[in-house]
């Protein structure tokens, strides 16, 4: 990717980021009054820490920097699906099974953290790029 379109992507990351956090803090202020807004603004706070760590990482030019951003964004990348499925079936009244749903996302979020499986990281020498 160009530098001008790899700062443009940070900018618009940041800028959805910041609007995603207005978002939650608007749906969180209104738990009170719609029961499934709860749900949203945790939906809603997710992605935006989700797209400043793709921002964060996107503005780094070493591994290990892009690997912190990395882990910022896997704070909430893991449990989107899930709070997704979640707010939909609040939105449309239908019961939905949270420990089911979370199932998956807590297995990566678990993998990724620990990553003793190597699944999610293995170090640069096990790509055939031995000498």
């Amino acid at each position: 990717m160009g530098t001008e379109v790899v700062v443009l992507a940070r900018f618009l990351l940041t800028g959805i980021a910041l609007l995603l956090a207005f978002l939650a803090y608007v749906s969180w202020s209104r738990r009170k009054d719609v029961p499934e807004a709860a749900t949203f603004a945790v939906l809603a706070l997710s992605m935006a820490v989700y797209s400043f760590g793709y921002a964060g990482e996107l503005a780094q030019t070493t591994v290990p920097a892009a690997r912190f951003w990395l882990h910022i964004e896997y704070l909430a990348l893991p449990w989107a699906g899930a709070l997704w499925v979640m707010s939909a079936c609040r939105h449309n009244g239908i019961r939905s099974r949270p420990l089911l749903l979370f199932l998956i996302p807590v297995i990566t979020f678990v993998g990724h953290y620990t990553n003793f499986h190597h699944l999610f990281y293995t170090a640069p020498m096990h790509h055939g790029h031995r000498r």
